[in-house]
C-alpha cells in the first residue's frame, strides 16, 4: 500500500532538524515539511490568519500567550492544503499520508513493510486515521469528561485485531497516518476553534473516519508531554515560548 511520509520540522532547531535527518536515513522518502514559525513571527501571520479565516478571533486571543500553538495548527493546514492540492492535480496521488513531529524518533527496527501491511489492513476494514500514540490525561470534550493513557487505550475492549485497538480520544499529534478523505473534511472544517488534536476529538469524526489506534514499536516521542517535564530531550518549543504562566491553567 503506497504512502507518502512528512516530518514537520522547526528548522531553526538544530536539535530537531538533525532528528529529521536520522529519521531520512531509516526512511528514505521522508520529506521534510518545513514548520511555520509563528515563536518568531506571531503578529505578522496572527493577521494573515485572520484575513484567511483560518480560525476563530476566539481561538487567536485564547492561546495568544503560546504562539506555538498557532504555528502547530498553522503547519497542519499548510500542509493538508499541499496534499489536498496534489490529490487533485495528480491521479496518482496516495491516499494515505504519515505524519510525524520533529521530536518522535524513528528506530533502528523501523520497517517500511510493516506500515504497508498496516495500510492494507485498514482499508479492508474501512479505517481513514491511525494514532501511533497515546498520552495520558482527562479532558471535556463535547461536554462529556474523557480519561486516556495506554493502559486505557490497549484494554480488551478496545482491540480489533492483532496491535489495532479502536482509538480514544487523546492529546498529541506526535505520530499518525491520515487517509486523504479526513485531511479533505477537516480543511473544510475551517475556521478551527481549537488545536489540532482537540479538532480530532470533535464532529464525530472518530466514528464517521473510524478512528484506530496501532500499538508499535517503532517510533518513540522524545518531547515534552506536559508543561511541567523538565527531563525530554527536545522539550517543548510551545510551553518554552509562553508569554504568559498563567496560561498553564488553560491547559
Amino acid at each position: 500500500m503506497d504512502f507518502k511520509s512528512y516530518m514537520i520540522t522547526f528548522v531553526k532547531d538544530e536539535l530537531r532538524l538533525s532528528n529529521f535527518n536520522d529519521a531520512k536515513s531509516k526512511l528514505n522518502d521522508l520529506e521534510l515539511f518545513e514548520a511555520i514559525n509563528t515563536i518568531d513571527n506571531y503578529d505578522y501571520l496572527k493577521e494573515v490568519d485572520q484575513k484567511m479565516g483560518l480560525h476563530t478571533n476566539r481561538y487567536l486571543e485564547k492561546w495568544s500567550s503560546l504562539p506555538g500553538k498557532l504555528g502547530c495548527n498553522l503547519s497542519y493546514i499548510k500542509l493538508f492544503k499541499e496534499i489536498s492540492l496534489n490529490e487533485k492535480f495528480y491521479k496518482n496521488s496516495p491516499s494515505w499520508f504519515l505524519i510525524l513531529e520533529d521530536d518522535t524518533s524513528i528506530l533502528p527496527n523501523f520497517c517500511k513493510k510493516e506500515i504497508n501491511n498496516l495500510l492494507t489492513t485498514a482499508d479492508n476494514l474501512h479505517i481513514k486515521f491511525i494514532k501511533l500514540f497515546i498520552s495520558s490525561g482527562r479532558d471535556i470534550i463535547n461536554g462529556k469528561k474523557i480519561e486516556f493513557s495506554p493502559k486505557i487505550q490497549t484494554s480488551q475492549k478496545h482491540h480489533i485485531q492483532g496491535n489495532l485497538y479502536r482509538s480514544i480520544p487523546s492529546w498529541g499529534t506526535w505520530g499518525q497516518i491520515f487517509h486523504i478523505s479526513l485531511i479533505n473534511d477537516l480543511l473544510e472544517k475551517m475556521p478551527w476553534n481549537d488545536h489540532i488534536d482537540k479538532i480530532l476529538m470533535k464532529f464525530n469524526l472518530e466514528k464517521k473516519y473510524n478512528f484506530c489506534y496501532y500499538d508499535q514499536n517503532f517510533l518513540r516521542y522524545l518531547g515534552a508531554k506536559k508543561h511541567t517535564d523538565k527531563s525530554s530531550n527536545f522539550g517543548s518549543l510551545i510551553f518554552e515560548n509562553n508569554k504568559s504562566k498563567s496560561i498553564f491553567k488553560k491547559l
